[in-house]
């Protein structure tokens, strides 16, 4: 399973590496190729872009396989990224995984970005040259990042008239989930209960699986109304393919991922190899620790998992 992860790169192929460092961690930068070693499942690599402790030379350092992707493709954009696309932006040598905040002039009087980092929780704005779509390397395949072409689709519809509020009213007492941006934490959503609603527009809500530190009640907290959500529909199959993007039941939370493959196991019962992009992993989970991904846009629960999305506008 995990050849089919990644290519067989040789000497000269031009690469991009991961680097998992704190405060680098999800960053990657241009490398070459300098030596194989398949044996071990590493690869020596000589950076493009960045030097020896000495300044002298490029960097050259061994790298585990899976830290290893070809370089995307160049892809020309038509016009600009829409807000709340997934970019990556170039900065400090290399390319780092964020959000488009809101589209702005450069100081060249072109179309720039301002983006966020969730990582660092920073926001830096960029030029056009500097940000490219997200793309993520998964079995062997470039896949595009999963929000935006829905959301112009909604877009779309709520101009034709009929359409809602895009901001939902969540009621006491109603079941919902919240996000977090604790480090280690990011991506995941976990189930509480919506206790009560603060004038400004904070929730106060009980967790179902998590509990205080002394273990005697389950923790409450007061969240921002872009961490709460309505809990998603429930799920009418239990059947996944590869390469479909679902939500698994890990840590008590629901962790975005992408079915690899199916492993059929004890009385013919299924299981399901995910894969997580935040944290480089792939665990094995059963179909009722499964669920497809939807996403929160506009007030409407859409599904991502059929679907590979364009984050560019048309």
């Amino acid at each position: 399973m995990e050849e089919k992860m990644n290519p067989k790169f040789i000497a000269g192929d031009k690469v991009e590496v991961r680097n998992e460092d704190d405060g680098f961690r999800g960053s990657w930068y241009e490398a070459t190729i300098y030596r194989s070693m398949p044996r071990v499942r590493r690869y020596t690599i000589t950076y493009t872009t960045l030097l020896s402790d000495d300044n002298t030379q490029p960097l050259r350092e061994t790298v585990d396989w899976n830290n290893v992707r070809p370089r995307p493709t160049p892809v020309i954009v038509s016009d600009a990224f829409k807000v709340g696309c997934e970019v990556e932006a170039y900065c400090n040598d290399g390319w780092w995984i964020g959000k488009v905040k809101d589209v702005v002039k450069s100081s060249d009087d072109g179309v720039g970005y301002r983006v966020w980092f969730p990582e660092s929780k920073e926001e830096i704005e960029f030029r056009r040259e500097e940000v490219r779509e997200h793309l993520d390397w998964i079995a062997g395949v470039w896949r595009k990042s999963s929000i935006n072409e829905k959301n112009e689709e909604i877009d779309d519809d709520d101009d034709g008239g009929g359409g809602g509020d895009s901001a939902t009213k969540l009621s006491v007492g109603q079941q919902v989930e919240v996000s977090s941006e604790e480090e280690g934490l990011i991506g995941a959503w976990y189930t509480a209960r919506l206790l009560e609603e603060d004038v400004g527009g904070k929730y106060l809500v009980e967790y179902r699986n998590i509990r205080t530190d002394d273990e005697k009640y389950f923790l409450r907290e007061t969240v921002d109304s872009f961490h709460i959500r309505p809990s998603p529909p429930p799920g009418q199959s239990t059947t996944f393919k590869a390469l479909e993007e679902v939500d698994a039941l890990f840590q008590d939370g629901w962790w975005v991922g992408i079915i690899i493959s199916t492993q059929e196991e004890e009385e013919d019962q299924n299981y399901y190899l995910v894969y997580f992009k935040q944290t480089n992993e792939v665990i094995k989970f059963s179909p009722s620790e499964l669920r497809f991904h939807h996403e929160w846009i506009h007030g409407k629960w859409i599904q991502t998992s059929k679907v590979f999305f364009n984050c560019n506008t048309h």
